[in-house]
């Protein structure tokens, strides 16, 4: 059986990687834009490319949020 550091250890990991994705996806959408600027022929494919970059950041801070507030509850419990 796991103890509470341990368990706790475990969700700052998952805590950290769940932020990690969420800068990945920001610094690929910003990468892009400073890079290759927004294609204005093709309006609607950028458009859905950036709105789906935008979904999974969204989904992992969602993600990250879950395992803070796991966190926070772990903590309260000690």
């Amino acid at each position: 059986m796991e103890n509470q550091q341990d368990i706790l250890l475990k969700e700052f990991h998952n805590l950290n990687n769940w932020l990690n994705k969420i800068s990945m996806f920001a610094g690929q959408a910003r990468y892009e834009l400073e890079t290759r600027g927004f294609d204005t022929q093709n309006i609607e494919a950028e458009r859905k490319r950036y709105i789906d970059l935008l979904n999974d950041m969204e989904a992992h801070a969602i993600k990250a949020g879950e395992v803070a507030r796991g966190i926070k509850k772990r903590i309260s419990q000690v």
